[in-house]
């Protein structure tokens, strides 16, 4: 019997890889020349980009397909996934930090 993991919905969007990532991850799958560039040489596979067409990263995308060291293509997305969950929970985090202290201000500028 085999079994399927899923998550929510809501959590599934909210990782989702931005579209840039997900087209540099594509052109890897197809193309095993620059999947080896990107694996071995990321910045040279960043700066080529894939037919013809670069890639409009945001920095933070960048950086992290800079900073990732992997040994196949499936490490490779894995990495990604792990990368943009943790940034995912940092910005909630965040998010709940400066809504709590605006309420308060509201809470005390109505006093």
């Amino acid at each position: 019997m085999r079994t399927v993991y899923r998550r929510d919905a809501a959590a599934a969007s909210e990782a989702e890889c931005h579209p840039e990532v997900s087209r540099l991850i594509s052109a890897a799958v197809v193309n095993k020349h620059f999947c080896r560039l990107l694996l071995t040489r990321p910045a040279e596979a960043l700066e080529a980009g894939y037919l013809g067409e670069p890639f409009a990263l945001e920095r933070e995308d960048r950086a992290m397909i800079l900073a990732i060291q992997a040994d196949s293509l499936a490490d490779f997305a894995m990495q990604v996934v792990r990368f943009q969950d943790r940034a995912q929970r940092e910005k909630k985090h965040i998010y709940g930090i400066v809504t709590s202290q605006w309420s308060a201000q509201q809470v005390h500028q109505k006093s």
